[in-house]
């Protein structure tokens, strides 16, 4: 515990200085403690959840797990390809390397396994932690009587729900419609995000038109890029609105 105690004052030190990125010292701060198991050590859980939550996250919308899938590289190669604050990136870098999601060799980041297997999940933190993190960072104020309904990213949140559904959902649609027997099928999806769902399905049947209904002008957008790129424009009818008011 006293360990624990002394890595608190450096912490607290480091950002009195301004210290640029603490994170990296906040996650294998509470990782250590659980070395020495004790009910504080359950109680920073959450918040060592939320920080790597985030990190991850981060390793996507930079750029960075896309550059390091394809080689390894360096921090200053990093730097100079996603246009990367060095000194910031390094102590961002440390906390993946801490959670197992990069390592360093020679020098050079790569994605261990973890980091890889994480492409499988990709629209769930795009969904749940870029779509959802104003929403709940505003949730103090939303519990207050008459305030507004708390605020969302309606593009990550449709974005990232179209690429979970692809893990379960458009399989078992596309049994449920050929099972219907309809020669040419027609299907809504009301809150479609980019669209990648209804955009799969009408890939896959030639005989399928689909529409979809999004409040959000940038999922839309991709969403109609994807199709014209697959060649089904003619099949995807996208309309901007809400499910209340289609």
């Amino acid at each position: 515990m006293l360990k624990i105690m002394l890595q608190f004052v450096v912490l607290s030190a480091g950002l009195a200085q301004g210290a640029t990125a603490p994170q990296s010292s906040c996650i294998a701060l509470i990782a250590k403690a659980g070395e020495a198991p004790t009910k504080l050590t359950q109680l920073l859980q959450p918040i060592r959840g939320h920080y790597v939550s985030h990190a991850i996250n981060t390793l996507f919308k930079t750029g960075i797990y896309e550059h390091l899938k394809e080689n390894p590289a360096s921090l200053e190669e990093l730097g100079n390809a996603l246009d990367l604050n060095e000194t910031a990136t390094l102590e961002y870098l440390r906390t993946l390397v801490d959670e197992e999601v990069l390592e360093v060799r020679d020098g050079r980041y790569l994605l261990t396994s973890v980091g890889h297997q994480l492409e499988a999940v990709r629209g769930h933190y795009e969904m749940l932690v870029d779509g959802y993190s104003e929403t709940f960072a505003s949730l103090p104020e939303s519990l207050r009587k008459g305030a507004p309904i708390a605020t969302r990213n309606l593009g990550s949140v449709g974005k990232g729900s179209c690429k979970i559904s692809r893990l379960g959902a458009i399989p078992l649609s596309q049994e449920f419609i050929r099972s219907l027997h309809l020669k040419s099928p027609l299907v809504l999806d009301l809150g479609c995000g980019s669209a990648g769902y209804i955009i799969e399905l009408a890939n896959q049947q030639p005989q399928m038109r689909v529409i979809g209904v999004e409040p959000s002008a940038e999922a839309l957008e991709e969403g109609r890029a994807q199709a014209r790129k697959l060649g089904i424009s003619n099949r995807v009818t996208l309309l901007q609105g809400s499910a209340g008011t289609f």
